[in-house]
């Protein structure tokens, strides 16, 4: 978002500018163009839930092969030492944590972030698409 300081003694020609453009965009929409910045505001509702579908699929995806992995490389442990207390054989046998488990924790964690974020963004647009509508209209005057 571009923010421009302006000084007070000129901010509100700016502001009665931009208004004046926001007003003749207005009046110049019929019915038909307002429809179209509905649906496009559910439309970006949609493909924000089909992302979280998306993303929340592959935290679920990246947190099973951690946990697989890192289930594996315990029994690995274990077989190694069998006399050993479990943190002793990770130790010794040169295995703590392998890269790839603690790769795969971090995407399901980022993934399920962005799950949630994309989930919550999908429901505020259809919780409200004439405020989103409106933002769509305004963007190509510098606004939004």
């Amino acid at each position: 978002m571009l923010v421009c300081r302006i000084p007070s003694h000129g901010r509100d020609e700016v502001m009665e500018e931009i208004l004046k453009d926001l007003i003749e965009l207005v009046k110049s929409l019929t019915p038909e163009v307002w429809e179209v910045y509905m649906r496009q505001a559910y439309a970006i509702g949609i493909t924000n839930l089909a992302w979280s579908c998306f993303t929340g699929v592959l935290a679920i995806i990246c947190t099973v092969a951690a946990r697989k992995t890192h289930k594996d490389m315990s029994e690995q442990c274990i077989q190694a030492c069998p006399d050993a207390g479990l943190v002793v054989r990770m130790v010794g046998s040169g295995v703590a944590i392998d890269e790839f488990v603690i790769f795969f924790y971090v995407c399901g964690i980022v993934a399920g972030t962005m799950a949630m974020f994309l989930l919550l963004e999908g429901i505020i647009r259809f919780a409200n698409p004439a405020y989103y509508a409106i933002q769509l209209l305004i963007e190509p005057l510098g606004g939004g």
